[in-house]
């Protein structure tokens, strides 16, 4: 085996720490343990699930909704698969074991491909990826493989021992099972497949709130019936797979697993674990959504304030109300409504009556400001009331919007930059993943 290694320079010495990891729980020997034990997880907290994430618009207060748990039997992961996938960007991952060559079908090894290899390498995630991937491969076969050298291997160690008879049936090797002719002998991969994750958009007006509810995972188990090429590669058979193969073993035993796959989790959580990193992932893409629009509406801040104003002086009917003309309007109404002519009305009286009319469109004049300047500064996160006041009426008495324009502008970029602020606190990666390379 050593001589398989040499040319990637490894030795027996690397496999094994692949393979005894600490997150799965293992026997002194390297075999898995008779029983469900903790997950050799490593934080200073512990959670079982992942529910959601919340934006406090106003604060920028940003609530992870994460189920802690005080026992760590059921822990599936920490406050460190959280930074970890936070900071390096997972998002998402593609996981698989290959046969290295050919031409050697008795190769002792397999390849680990997986991707994106600069985010995963060396983490935890890889780890989880790579041992929900091998336990898979051990139930299919019915073969456990000690995770200490020289790895040797346990037809009879019965690696579905922890499992309920029921499902020990459900899942029994397929060299257990009552194989269809024509298909005998032939190669099938198998591998674990995430389903759409569910989410729900809440938004909470009284409390300033968006919230993001996560469903569940839905995890499946899949195969894909194979053939050799003209280079003897295994690849997927095109023709067959296009057929109904469900009720061959191959395909009862995928369809068992996607079942019961949360049960069986309960008895391997590493499965279980799983679900709840692909959640983590969404998290992440969700702040990155959140912090990408924040940015985005910094760079089109000026239009969009010039628009809003336009729209709101298209309400106002007339400004400034208070000029002696409408005064006089005003007046002459009055007079006009009354039956009474403007000879009749004493001078003080008409003194009188004009400033009363004056004052009151005085108090119109000052409630469309007092509205308008309460309404920016309630919006934009502004106490200077008297200072938006005064840029309001020189707006709308003069037509002149740049002073105005600006205070908003300013006050809108300073709030969303404190709410990046509160991002960035989370140390989160904003490298969005789109294609990559499978590393080996």
């Amino acid at each position: 085996m050593s001589t398989f290694l040499a040319p990637r320079k490894w030795d027996m010495f690397d496999v094994q720490n692949l393979l005894s990891n600490p997150l799965i729980p293992r026997t002194n020997d390297g075999w898995l343990t008779d029983k469900r034990q903790p997950l050799g997880i490593s934080g200073n907290q512990y959670f079982t699930n992942v529910d959601g994430i919340s934006f406090n618009i106003d604060t920028g207060e940003i609530k992870l909704f994460l189920v802690p748990t005080k026992n760590k039997i059921d822990a599936l992961f920490s406050d460190n698969d959280l930074n970890e996938v936070f900071s390096k960007g997972i998002t998402q991952a593609i996981f698989t074991l290959d046969q290295p060559d050919s031409k050697l079908l008795s190769h002792p090894f397999q390849e680990m491909k997986y991707g994106p290899s600069s985010s995963l390498v060396h983490t935890q995630y890889l780890a989880t990826l790579l041992h929900a991937d091998y336990l898979l491969k051990m139930i299919t076969t019915g073969t456990e493989v000690c995770a200490i050298a020289p790895f040797p291997m346990e037809k009879e160690s019965n690696v579905l021992r922890r499992l309920p008879r029921h499902l020990q049936e459900l899942l029994k090797p397929l060299h257990q099972r009552e194989k269809t002719k024509n298909l005998w002998g032939n190669a099938h991969r198998f591998w674990i497949e995430a389903g759409n994750l569910i989410y729900e958009r809440q938004v909470n007006n009284a409390q300033s709130e968006i919230i993001y509810r996560l469903g569940d995972v839905k995890m499946f188990v899949k195969k894909h019936l194979l053939e050799y090429d003209e280079q003897g590669n295994l690849i997927d058979d095109t023709i067959r797979n296009n057929t109904n193969l469900d009720q061959s073993p191959e395909g009862l035993f995928a369809k068992a697993f996607t079942d019961h796959y949360n049960e069986i989790g309960s008895y391997f959580p590493e499965l279980l674990r799983l679900k709840e990193l692909l959640k983590l992932g969404a998290l992440l893409a969700i702040l990155q959504n959140h912090y990408e629009n924040l940015t985005e509406m910094m760079t089109n801040e000026q239009s969009s304030v010039e628009e809003m104003l336009t729209s709101v002086k298209s309400q106002i009917r007339e400004y400034p109300q208070a000029t002696t003309y409408n005064v006089n309007y005003h007046y002459s109404n009055i007079l006009r409504e009354n039956n009474v002519s403007s000879t009749d009305v004493p001078s003080h009286m008409i003194t009188e009556l004009k400033d009363k009319i004056l004052s009151q469109l005085r108090d119109a004049d000052e409630n469309c400001v007092n509205q308008i300047a309460i309404q920016i500064c309630h919006v934009h996160k502004s106490n200077n009331i008297n200072h938006v006041k005064s840029l309001v009426d020189n707006w709308l008495r003069y037509n002149s919007d740049q002073a105005l324009v600006n205070f908003i502008v300013n006050a809108k970029r300073n709030h969303r930059r404190m709410l990046i602020s509160r991002i960035d606190q989370l140390n989160i990666s904003h490298k969005r993943q789109t294609r990559f390379e499978l590393s080996e």
